[in-house]
């Protein structure tokens, strides 16, 4: 209703002027963390699966050559075209090691196009790994934030399979949340007030 409108729009302009990287690291010092990094994200020890889900361990993957089912996939992600992705799966398409030479994945197009019913598709039927990086360093969380209408059920899940992602710098020393765009951060901290479980899961696994 209107009060709840004008709530979140109260909220939102309280948290206008806040970094991301500010809030987390704000959050993660109540737990007795001095900074993010002392987390140590170790992406070869990340587990695959949420954490009532499978334990089998995943390496991190790049794919250094484009992969035949790489360039139908990838137009079929961009175009928001679930009804191929699951085509290409079922005919059999490697969708597990579907990347280009630059290591930019369907997963990391997904993401950044905030597809949540492809993601979804990829990460519960097909089971590929989330768990990916580019020739940057830089993971499908990353391409989940730079968004500037970010889709937050998207987000949620690739985070319950790898909270860990939210701790992971690029090359250039970026955390995802550095590349959130200024108008969406406000949403980005309420999102994470509201989800506090997708932060705290990341300690429990450090």
């Amino acid at each position: 209703g209107d009060s709840e409108n004008a709530s979140y729009v109260s909220e939102f302009n309280k948290y206008a002027h806040i970094q991301p990287e500010e809030f987390l690291t704000e959050y993660v010092k109540a737990y007795g963390y001095s900074a993010l990094d002392e987390l140590k994200p170790n992406l070869s020890k990340f587990n695959a699966g949420n954490r009532k889900g499978s334990r089998m361990k995943k390496p991190v993957q790049h794919i250094d050559i484009t992969s035949p089912s790489y360039p139908q996939a990838a137009k079929a992600a961009r175009s928001n075209d679930l009804l191929t992705i699951q085509r290409l799966h079922t005919t059999g398409c490697d969708l597990h090691n579907c990347s280009n030479k630059f290591g930019e994945s369907i997963v990391h197009i997904a993401c950044r196009r905030g597809n949540y019913a492809i993601l979804r598709y990829l990460a519960k039927i097909v089971k590929v790994n989330l768990r990916l990086q580019d020739d940057y360093g830089r993971t499908p969380l990353h391409d989940a934030a730079w968004t500037e209408t970010p889709n937050f059920e998207a987000v949620a899940l690739l985070l319950r399979y790898c909270p860990e992602l939210l701790f992971v710098r690029d090359k250039r020393g970026h955390l995802a949340v550095s590349y959130i765009p200024h108008a969406a951060r406000p949403h980005w901290i309420l999102f994470f007030m509201s989800r506090p479980d997708l932060i705290e899961a990341c300690m429990d696994r450090a």
